[in-house]
């Protein structure tokens, strides 16, 4: 049978966790949140002990804080903002190409042949104006 094992963790002022003690299943029991991808380190050697009349491991680690990470509402508006920065390129992109096409000299050949075509509806403008 395997022995028990005790993680004896050292914290600071910085990583301490929050408890959450008045949530746990197990009130007699401490149970603590630490911040998004913190992790354990082993900071000495595993040790066993005689404890409560059975051997148990106790091994000694520190939660190491990464404080550098971002929220995930801050990764979200990253991502949001990005996604509007590419849209309006491509939407200026666009209206750049169009311009150049309005004042091509195919454009203008193309508006004379055709009776239909109305130099308004054919011009960058009247379109950039109707999808802006």
């Amino acid at each position: 049978r395997q022995a028990p094992i005790i993680f004896k963790i050292t914290v600071g002022a910085v990583n301490i966790g929050a408890s959450l003690k008045f949530l746990s299943q197990y009130p007699a029991e401490e149970e603590i949140l630490f911040t998004p991808l913190s992790f354990l380190e082993m900071v000495g050697e595993i040790k066993r002990c005689f404890l409560f009349e059975q051997w148990v491991t106790v091994v000694p680690i520190t939660i190491s804080a990464n404080l550098q990470s971002k929220t995930v509402d801050a990764i979200t508006a990253q991502r949001r903002e990005l996604h509007l920065s590419t849209a309006n390129f491509v939407f200026h992109e666009v209206c750049r190409d169009l311009d150049d096409m309005a004042n091509s000299p195919e454009l203008m050949e193309r508006l004379q042949q055709d009776s239909l075509a109305s130099a308004d509806a054919m011009a960058s403008g009247g379109f950039k104006a109707k999808i802006a």
